[in-house]
């Protein structure tokens, strides 16, 4: 039962995630996507107002913390999170007339006693799963469109 309340509750995060990368490029439309969960986080003094496009305070300080940045893992409830950008984003993508801006969340159990699937998004909000034992390395976009997509 705690295996399956684990996988539910990563594939929520996912979720959470890709709600506040939309939030986050439509506030700060310059820089596009945030390029790591510290971005999306509340930042060494916690927030005020409605954050900065340096520490957004859309998530929370455990998922959102300073160490949180793209490549690195991030622990909560039993699963390993990681979120990096790809691509050209914001005016760095229009300057250029590149649309290639994308992101990838990635969520792995931190143990096989704490969950046996992970999951991943990319821009597409779409969540995506594999049966797998620990992802140790953040996997690309490319890779994650491959996964299959969850129905529940």
């Amino acid at each position: 039962a705690r295996l399956v309340a684990n996988e539910a509750a990563a594939a929520s995060t996912v979720r959470t995630i890709n709600t506040s990368q939309v939030t986050y490029a439509t506030r700060f439309p310059e820089k596009g996507y945030a390029p790591d969960l510290a971005t999306l986080g509340p930042g060494p003094t916690g927030c005020a107002g409605e954050g900065t496009a340096e520490h957004a305070c859309l998530l929370d300080n455990q998922l959102g913390a300073s160490r949180c940045t793209a490549g690195a893992w991030c622990a909560k409830s039993g699963y390993n999170y990681s979120l990096s950008r790809e691509g050209s984003c914001g005016t760095e993508a229009r300057d250029t007339g590149s649309g290639e801006c994308n992101y990838v969340i990635v969520a792995t159990p931190v143990s096989t006693a704490t969950g046996r699937r992970s999951y991943c998004s990319i821009s597409d909000s779409v969540i995506r799963s594999q049966y797998t034992s620990t992802i140790s390395t953040p996997i690309s976009a490319t890779e994650c469109a491959a996964w299959s997509p969850i129905t529940d």
